[in-house]
């Protein structure tokens, strides 16, 4: 199937679905004066894609989704150009993975639409981030994402580095921390800030409480609700379970779950692997929030 136009008489959206439903392989070549790119496919799929500064094979399939991504982002902001489908071509390097195009196109679409809003707080992709200083909420909801973000940003990588240590879409990081600026959880870092230290091996302060809210497997990320009581306050035992009490009812759960204990080791010293990423993770945001609320 040969396919030509313009994007002001089909979209690149409706341009996409025509070559999934009639499961074609082949190149997608956009052209416009705001700039250009290829999307490419195998039996209706999305197997490659290059645009701007994004060329060459990627590792894996989340690799190619990340990649895909990024390139649809760019094209379908394009206001004016036109496509060309050309049958059976193939990208210049080996592509033997593939994903659907459904679901990337609503992820662009809804980047497309809520990107106006993200622009306005991070102006750019090469914009470094920095914790804020003083954060007036007690307690801070973050997505798994966010909680990734945050405990990397260090005052000195841009977006477009956190989103490669990440292993995400640049657009999609910067979505992410849109998201952490409204809430008052991160800023634009300043010219000359000094860099955080790094929250890597942090033990679990005491009096830090957190409970997680898990999502349905494959619906959305899990969220993880975090509070520090006054460091100063004198709390007894009962204080401290109406405190677990509360957070985890605003985390919508029914019980608070077991007291972390910081000091507790595998007393073989093969704890499973990725609880001990968590457990250190946790125990990183949940000590940066605490030394911010003590310089409060």
């Amino acid at each position: 199937m040969g396919l030509s136009g313009t994007l002001d008489t089909f979209s690149l959206v409706e341009i996409l679905g025509l070559v999934e439903r009639a499961r074609q392989t082949g190149a997608l070549e956009i052209r416009g004066p705001e700039g250009s790119g290829t999307l490419y496919v195998t039996a209706g799929r999305f197997c490659a894609g290059e645009a701007a500064d994004w060329s060459g094979p990627v590792e894996g399939r989340a690799a190619l989704e990340v990649r895909i991504v990024d390139v649809c982002f760019h094209l379908f902001r394009l206001s004016a150009g036109s496509f060309e489908f050309v049958p059976d071509h193939t990208p210049p390097w080996t592509a033997d993975r593939a994903t659907d195009i459904g679901p990337v196109v609503e992820r662009v679409e809804a980047l497309v639409r809520a990107w106006p809003t993200i622009q306005s707080l991070v102006p750019s992709l090469d914009t470094a981030l920095e914790v804020c200083q003083h954060i007036t909420d007690d307690s801070l909801l973050l997505s798994r994402d966010g909680f990734r973000l945050i405990t990397l940003v260090d005052s000195r990588l841009t977006i477009r580095q956190l989103a490669r240590k990440l292993e995400r879409s640049e657009v999609e990081v910067a979505a992410i921390a849109a998201e952490l600026m409204q809430e008052g959880a991160l800023r634009p870092a300043m010219a000359g800030a000094t860099p955080s230290p790094s929250p890597s091996g942090v033990v679990l302060p005491t009096g830090a409480l957190h409970a997680v809210r898990a999502a349905p497997e494959g619906k959305g990320a899990d969220e993880v609700v975090t509070s520090v009581p006054d460091p100063n306050a004198a709390l007894d035992r009962q204080a401290i379970e109406r405190e677990r009490a509360a957070l985890a009812a605003r985390a919508g759960l029914s019980d608070p779950g077991p007291v972390p204990d910081p000091d507790a080791q595998d007393a073989d010293g093969d704890a499973d692997e990725e609880s001990s990423v968590i457990s250190t993770d946790r125990g990183a945001i949940l000590r940066m929030f605490s030394g911010l609320r003590d310089q409060g």
